[in-house]
């Protein structure tokens, strides 16, 4: 009677340590390690809008230094607006966290040219950030789209996008 009572403690003792492993690796699994990697996929996805920021912020400085024109593959998921009478192309999507203060009423500079200012802004909505991002051309530069101009400035570049795809042109 004894040996059976040992052997259903063991049976029961090695179920428990085989429901705790599966239950523990499980809950671990849905409360750190997915939210975990969204957040690193977030992260990435960050940084992938900056760099291509960055590289369109690289193209329209080398057309107005050396035109005629160029073009760039935009591999970010979200909306684009040219905006004729600020000057200015900005970029928008959503995410789960920002790499910089949520919620200011104002744009951050985040880089400053001779040519282009880069700024940033994030405004909280529901569960999720509106991330925006903007290249702003500085006096007498222009920004064209579509036929609409700022009249004031004296130098311009016309920007399209189509598709996947920016277009920058020199207009002389």
């Amino acid at each position: 009677m004894n040996k059976v009572i040992l052997i259903v403690a063991i049976i029961v003792g090695i179920i428990a340590i085989l429901c705790y492993v599966l239950f523990s690796g499980l809950i671990e699994k849905i409360f750190w390690s997915e939210p975990l990697e969204k957040k690193q996929q977030d992260e990435a996805n960050l940084e992938n809008i900056r760099n291509t920021i960055d590289t369109l912020n690289e193209k329209i400085v080398s057309i107005m230094d050396n035109g005629p024109k160029d073009s760039i593959e935009i591999p970010i998921k979200g909306t684009w607006t040219i905006d004729s009478s600020d000057n200015s192309i900005s970029f928008k999507t959503n995410t789960k966290i920002s790499n910089f203060a949520v919620d200011t009423d104002n744009w951050i500079e985040l880089s400053r040219g001779e040519k282009t200012v880069i700024s940033g802004k994030a405004d909280s909505s529901g569960n999720s950030i509106i991330y925006q991002n903007k290249i702003k051309l500085n006096e007498p530069w222009g920004i064209s789209s579509q036929g609409k101009m700022s009249s004031s400035n004296v130098k311009r570049i016309d920007i399209d996008k189509k598709g996947t795809t920016i277009k920058i042109t020199l207009v002389e």
